[in-house]
């Protein structure tokens, strides 16, 4: 796998309004070689993402922002050993295994 790459998704419930409620949701696990990402809602409104890959491992935990019908869109992208998420296009968190 390469020292550099990018991964999108959407995540989506059912229920409507999971984005919004006091629910807790697990949304599985993605694995593609040596890229893995779980998604988890929490009740308290924020998403975790536990992510490993060829630029470490690294867990992020934010609050949802405003969503769509379409749910939320998450996106990776990772050069070397740093890793940027974004949620609906936004910046949201940068870390690299300097910091962890």
């Amino acid at each position: 796998m390469s020292n550099e790459g990018t991964v999108a998704f959407w995540l989506k419930h059912e229920h409507d309004d999971w984005a919004t409620n006091d629910n807790s949701y697990n949304f599985g696990r993605f694995q593609k070689d040596e890229l893995s990402i779980s998604a988890l809602k929490h009740p308290d409104r924020t998403i975790e993402l536990e992510t490993s890959g060829p630029f470490g491992q690294f867990n992020f935990r934010h609050p949802i922002p405003e969503c769509d019908e379409r749910g939320l869109f998450v996106a990776i992208t990772w050069r070397d050993s740093e890793i940027t998420l974004y949620f609906n296009g936004q910046l949201v968190d940068t870390a690299s295994d300097s910091l962890v």
